[in-house]
């Protein structure tokens, strides 16, 4: 058998092997595309529920959240093997691979198809960001808010002491509170 013919029969084999492991990545950029999409569709009705303040609809929606964020945990777990599958059909180092320079690797179809699926799921991760700073602020709002009417019903609830230390009646204003102890 040629050499020639050997090599090229080799290449041709890597050369589907590597196509093959591009379109997985390729699926699973996607995938975690449409993960990342109800992440921020999560945000936003996490910011709605935050808004009216139904306790139950919080706990079911941290609950769907939750869900959402293991998704793309485990899609972003996915598109790494699928990185590191390529990176070794290419020989190269997988500790250093980053989807810009898989992309330099594929052909022109792939190509396109990783820059878009790239640029897409850069957006969509800045939207969640941005969109889960947003309400950590509003939440972080209303807590402060109720932390601060229960220091004013605390307040308001508790009396001053009648008698000091030495045993003379204090004087204290009472005029803002609620309960006032006739003794």
């Amino acid at each position: 058998m040629d050499r020639s013919t050997g090599n090229s029969i080799q290449t041709a084999e890597i050369s589907k092997e590597i196509k093959n492991h591009f379109d997985d990545l390729i699926h699973t950029l996607k995938q975690e595309i449409g993960a990342y999409g109800k992440l921020c569709n999560s945000f936003q009705t996490e910011k709605e529920v935050l808004m009216t303040s139904s306790m139950e609809d919080l706990i079911e929606h941290n609950l769907a959240k939750e869900a959402c964020v293991r998704d793309v945990r485990i899609l972003e777990e996915k598109r790494s093997v699928c990185a590191d599958n390529i990176a070794r059909a290419l020989k190269l180092e997988s500790d250093y691979v980053t989807l810009s320079t898989l992309v330099t690797y594929a052909d022109d179809n792939r190509k396109a198809q990783l820059e878009e699926c790239r640029s897409e799921l850069s957006l969509l991760a800045g939207t969640a960001q941005k969109m889960n700073a947003h309400n950590k602020l509003l939440l972080e709002f209303c807590l402060q808010h109720v932390k601060q009417s229960f220091e004013l019903i605390t307040d308001l609830l508790t009396p001053c002491p009648t008698y000091m230390q030495t045993g003379m009646m204090n004087e204290a204003n009472h005029q803002g509170h609620i309960i006032s102890k006739v003794g």
